[in-house]
Order: structure tokens, then C-alpha cells, then sequence
């Protein structure tokens, strides 16, 4: 594997085609690109952090399964225990019943001694909890899962699925063929600031991606994993990619 010097952009070698592959037309850097002969089967890969700040979640967890021979999937762990999500969920509604009950009682109450004030007071201390009652029952109907990415070697599709509400069945998201990805990149998030010479401990909240990249894709990149441990990162993305017999840009800096 040859690396160039570029501070944008990491090249490695491809399987050599009979056909030079057709530039990308975004605005960024080029994935497949030809500048010369002898360069006609490098792959631009960007360094860039795939997923903004705001939307990684560097403590969770995530799983890969070896569902059969041909076929494995990684997926995210919840953070927490099904059970402890359940107990936590059922505890909240009961705290928000048993306010909307005190508050029923309370304008009874009101209504008995025919005080006015007692009676908005208390329907605003049932109301408001009553309405977040509501929206506690219906919000896990509508909560999006977490994605699931699996990877059957038989097919050469790469399926996206994910549980939406109640349903335990996952719902098809995107699929992608397995023939147009080129290479798994394992990215420090903050591959950029090593390079430039920033030591490792400086950087207060390291993480590291895992992308799929593919040749003639719009975008080049699949974000399949955001967390914190290294280790597991690199671990796992070797087996994906012996699994996926495709080179490894293992970029993570440690």
C-alpha cells in the first residue's frame, strides 16, 4: 500500500481495470481518478470526518455478527439493557399518571368548595402532565431505530435496515452493491491536526470512523461505525474487510 503527501487526501493502490473508471463530478476531491498512466489505478480518499460533531455517538457500542458463511452485520448496541430502557419508561409513566391523578383530585376538590382558582391551578397541575403523557405513548410508535448494515457475500449487496416504532422487523433503508466498494477506511476523526504534528493526548475527545468506500458512488463514502475504542475499530475492520476481500486504509493513528 503507497500513501501519498497530500494533506487532504490519502492514495493507495486498486485492482487494476481494463477501462479507466469515470471521474466524480462533486466538487470535492475525485475518488477514482487517472492523471497519468501509471497512476490510472489510485483512489482518492478523503480524510475528512464523514459525520458532523453533533450526530456521533462515541460511547455506544457497536456489534459484528457472523449470521452464516456469506452473510454478517453490524449493527449498534443500545446503550442501555432493554430491560432497564422498559423499567425506566414505565416509571416516568407512572410518575405522570400519578401527577394527573393528584391534580383530578385537586380539582374535585376545588369544584366541592367551589374555589376558582383551586380549580384552574389544579387542572394546570393535571394538564400539562397529561399532555406529556400523551406524547411519552405516542413518540415510540414514530422513534426511528438504530441502522443496521449487512453484507451478503452470495447476493454482492450491502442491505441498510432499520426499525422504525413498535416493530421488530427492520425496514429496508438503501441497498448498495458490494462489486463498487474499493475499500474500508478506519478514520481517526482527527487524522488531520497528527499530520500536521498535534500529539494524540492534546485531542480531549478522540473517536474514530469506519466508511465504506465505493468507486462510482454518490457520496464516495458510507459511514457504517462512529465510537471511541480503537482497538475494537481496527479489529473489526480487518474481519470486514477479509470478510469483503477489500483493502484496508487503516488510518486510525495508533
Amino acid at each position: 500500500m503507497s500513501y501519498a503527501s497530500s494533506p487532504s487526501s490519502v492514495y493507495f493502490e486498486a485492482p487494476m481495470e481494463t477501462t479507466p473508471p469515470p471521474r466524480s463530478q462533486s466538487n470535492h476531491s475525485t475518488l477514482l481518478r487517472s492523471p497519468s498512466e501509471h497512476q490510472n489505478n489510485l483512489i482518492d480518499l478523503p480524510v475528512e470526518p464523514l459525520i458532523a460533531d453533533a450526530d456521533q455517538f462515541t460511547k455506544r457500542e457497536v456489534r459484528l455478527d457472523i449470521l452464516s458463511d456469506d452473510i454478517l452485520c453490524l449493527e449498534p448496541v443500545p446503550s442501555r439493557p432493554p430491560w432497564l430502557s422498559r423499567l425506566t419508561y414505565a416509571t416516568f409513566l407512572g410518575c405522570l399518571a400519578f401527577m394527573i391523578f393528584c391534580g383530578v383530585q385537586g380539582v374535585l376538590l376545588g369544584v366541592s368548595q367551589k374555589k376558582n382558582d383551586s380549580i384552574i391551578m389544579w387542572a394546570c397541575f393535571a394538564g400539562v402532565p397529561l399532555l406529556i403523557l400523551v406524547g411519552a405513548l405516542i413518540y415510540p410508535c414514530f422513534k426511528p431505530g438504530l441502522l443496521q448494515f449487512r453484507f451478503d457475500r452470495d447476493t454482492r449487496l450491502m442491505t441498510v435496515q432499520r426499525c422504525y416504532g413498535l416493530s421488530k422487523s427492520p425496514r429496508l433503508m438503501a441497498t448498495f452493491s458490494l462489486d463498487d466498494v474499493v475499500a474500508l477506511q478506519l478514520l481517526f476523526r482527527y487524522y488531520k491536526a497528527t499530520q500536521a504534528g498535534v500529539r494524540m493526548d492534546q485531542i480531549k475527545r478522540q473517536s474514530y470512523e469506519m466508511n465504506l468506500v465505493f468507486r462510482n458512488e454518490q457520496p464516495p463514502r458510507v459511514n457504517l461505525a462512529v465510537h471511541a475504542d480503537w482497538r475494537w475499530m481496527r479489529q473489526a475492520g480487518h474481519r470486514l474487510g477479509e470478510f469483503l476481500d477489500i483493502q484496508v486504509a487503516d488510518q486510525l493513528c495508533q
